[in-house]
């Protein structure tokens, strides 16, 4: 595993969890992917699996001990239908999920899949998550609530 966006400690991690839950793809997305990152920046991974081998995420943490590395399992045949199961506006975050991956063990899966179109009713569908997000956190903010409110 040649790659610069993964330390020895992430690397070795990801080669257990690779080796012991079996998926298609591991991959590194969000701010690690596209190199933008903080130093305080959370690795946000990608565990790609056929529905009947599906890992549990809180099975997987298990499988390391790397505060700030998040591993999320996904489903190959969602992922093929452009349909995850996610809070977030869908369109939007699979066309950041596929345009921003990196693959670090097993199959290229993301970077030969289309990007998904964006239309206006994702956009307001964003708007809208923004907005109930950051009204969730001024209220957590007032009621005291600091770790909600971040």
């Amino acid at each position: 595993m040649e790659n610069k966006i993964i330390n020895e400690e992430i690397e070795k991690a990801l080669k257990n969890i690779f080796e012991v839950t079996k998926p298609i793809s591991i991959f590194i997305y969000g701010s690690r992917a596209r190199t933008d990152f903080k130093s305080t920046s959370d690795y946000e991974v990608g565990a790609l699996y056929l529905r009947e081998n599906k890992q549990k995420r809180s099975e997987i943490a298990k499988l390391h001990n790397i505060e700030g590395m998040n591993v999320y399992p996904f489903v190959m045949e969602d992922l093929e239908k452009y349909n995850l199961d996610t809070p977030f506006p869908k369109a939007i975050y699979l066309r950041e999920l596929i345009g921003s991956s990196q693959t670090v063990l097993g199959q290229e899966i993301l970077k030969k899949m289309e990007l998904p179109e964006i239309r206006l009713t994702d956009l307001l569908e964003r708007a809208s998550f923004d907005l109930a997000t950051a009204f969730a956190a001024y209220r957590s903010f007032k009621s005291k609530d600091l770790a909600q409110a971040r």
